[in-house]
């Protein structure tokens, strides 16, 4: 289970406790609302049936709320580890390669070394840095943590007005649109479409977006050689790849 299926199961326990306790509520205000308000009889029933309600209810909203607060707290912890995780040994003299012909790299060596060092942020981050400031690589754009910190926080916040508004008259409309589906079962929520669509490919490795004639992905073949490739292989490879003839 990820991160936004924990989140919508804890939420949405909590919301059909919340619906049941609040049923019973309503049974019972029923079986007394023709009763005087202003006597003793009423008062005492009244706030006895209060408090089976936010008995009902309290102990519910404390373990869903601290479930979510702490997946939540794994997600921020977990772009923690992406953005200050470890380097790999060879990082550090490879980029002091990258640093010293800097100026000289061509495009794809910049690429072979952002594909090798893939799974590293701080690695991707380094070498897209002086890719750019060298004007290579210009279609490719960092995916920066920031952005998805800020993707964090609005769950959060989204979370937090969740359970403090179910069942409220000024918050109910956004906390039921907090954990929508759509007829089929589909979520159809900023949660969920949040981790979907921004932070679960981040957390997966998606640290880097772009166009560019070579991605990530290509540089592991050979290759397409047709006009305005950034390669420019050599013409004894060209005519063994027409001819059929070794090089």
């Amino acid at each position: 289970m990820n991160y936004s299926q924990k989140l919508m199961s804890h939420m949405r326990a909590y919301a059909s406790d919340w619906d049941k306790a609040e049923k019973t509520r309503k049974s019972e205000m029923e079986k007394i609302k023709h009763w005087i308000k202003e006597s003793k009889q009423y008062t005492e029933q009244y706030n006895k049936i209060m408090k089976q309600f936010h008995d009902a209810v309290a102990p519910s909203y404390k373990e869903h709320l601290n479930a979510c607060v702490d997946v939540m707290r794994e997600a921020y912890s977990e772009l923690k580890k992406i953005a200050c995780g470890d380097v790999p040994e060879s990082f550090n003299t490879d980029i002091a390669l990258i640093t010293a012909g800097q100026d000289r790299m061509t495009e794809l060596e910049y690429l072979l070394y952002l594909e090798k060092y893939a799974t590293s942020y701080p690695c991707i981050r380094s070498i897209l840095n002086i890719a750019k400031t060298n004007k290579k690589c210009e279609g490719l754009y960092l995916r920066f943590i920031d952005t998805f910190k800020r993707y964090v926080d609005e769950c959060v916040s989204i979370i937090s007005n969740f359970f403090n508004g179910y069942g409220q008259p000024t918050g109910d409309i956004n906390a039921k649109m907090a954990i929508n589906t759509d007829d089929d079962g589909n979520e159809k929520n900023r949660i969920c479409k949040i981790f979907r669509d921004y932070l679960d490919p981040f957390y997966s490795g998606d640290y880097y977006t772009g166009n560019i004639v070579a991605s990530k992905k290509q540089t592991e073949i050979l290759p397409v050689l047709e006009e305005g490739s950034i390669y420019t292989p050599s013409g004894d490879i060209i005519r063994a790849f027409t001819t059929g003839n070794k090089i």
